[in-house]
């Protein structure tokens, strides 16, 4: 609850474009209690959008569902109900061919739309306006998109490496790369901060986190620099107003904190094992987030699947990070 009262708020009041949310209950599976019984988002400063956890799983996993039950999940909401649908693999889903035989089984008044209709169709809801937006001329939108791909060391994907951040535009349900970034091993988190244009990825094939500006003007990247943190980068955080960022090192079980001003790096390391002996032997964090205090104090909690833990620490006002205590999941 802490969250929606406090940090979703605060991008409905940035000037980015950010518009929305796709919530999921990662890592532990408690029931979001803000969203009623019928919710299907909630909307916060008549901007951001917050869609209700809408997950689908596939295989021996207790809650999981096969195409056919999924579809019937979806075609037993209430009419006009507008939701996405998140698809993970922690099962056996193949997100290709299982999502193509569900969408075959949806009922002829269920329309599968992108994701920014998607967003249109929920403020057009929660706004009450009566036009709809699936009849409205779409106007083209610039992305940067992580390019996902196999891990260069796993000979079970079909896939080649991801090497690149792309830019491309979007068009009346059409994407078209136009230029990318290459060179930086797969990219799993791309963070915008500070100037406009700057943002910072995540290598998660290495142990880098870089710095790059893209020129919407000419369509062009920029190096800036990168930083050395733990093991395998796949999320980030930011603190005092992006001074700091804060890196989930899942390879090496880590966290790190970058100060982006001075290039300085610190790395936390876990330690310890969960429950499960065959997939929690060694720590993994898996993302990070922050509460601030003041100017120069602020918090740290971190995810980690590997020890089962959430992680609480604080930088204080002497700027040294100190670890509070641990939140275990039973």
């Amino acid at each position: 609850m802490h969250a929606f009262r406090t940090y979703f708020p605060k991008w409905a009041k940035k000037t980015n474009e950010t518009r929305g949310f796709i919530l999921t209950n990662v890592p532990y599976m408690f029931p979001v209690g803000w969203f009623g019984l019928k919710d299907d988002f909630k909307v916060i400063g008549d901007s951001v959008v917050l869609f209700r956890p809408n997950e689908w799983r596939y295989g021996s996993m207790q809650g999981s569902l096969s195409p056919q039950k999924m579809a019937d999940k979806i075609n037993d909401f209430d009419g006009g109900f507008i939701s996405p649908v998140y698809m993970t693999k922690d099962g056996s889903l193949d997100v290709v061919n299982d999502s193509a035989a569900m969408v075959l089984m949806l009922n002829d008044n269920v329309e599968v739309v992108d994701i920014d209709t998607l967003l249109d169709l929920a403020l057009q809801k929660h706004q009450g306006a009566k036009e709809s937006p699936l009849s409205s001329p779409k106007v083209a939108k610039k992305v940067l998109i992580a390019q996902g791909g196999c891990d260069t060391d796993d000979s079970s994907c079909d896939l080649p490496p991801a090497t690149s951040i792309l830019s491309a535009t979007l068009t009346d349900d059409t994407m078209t790369v136009t230029s990318s970034f290459d060179g930086i091993d797969e990219a799993t988190w791309l963070a915008p901060y500070g100037d406009k244009g700057n943002f910072l990825a995540t290598e998660s094939g290495s142990n880098q986190v870089h710095s790059l500006t893209y020129n919407e003007d000419d369509d062009s990247f920029k190096h800036n620099f990168n930083l050395t943190v733990g093991d395998g980068p796949v999320f980030l955080a930011f603190a005092n107003d992006d001074e700091f960022a804060i890196s989930a090192n899942y390879n090496s079980g880590s966290f790190s904190v970058m100060n982006l001003e001075t290039k300085e790096v610190a790395t936390y390391e876990h330690k310890g094992s969960g429950p499960n002996a065959d997939r929690q032997a060694s720590p993994h964090v898996h993302s990070v987030y922050t509460k601030e205090k003041d100017s120069s104090i602020f918090m740290i909690y971190a995810l980690d699947l590997g020890v089962d833990k959430v992680v609480w620490y604080g930088r204080g006002a002497k700027r040294r990070l100190q670890h509070y205590t641990s939140f275990l999941h039973n």
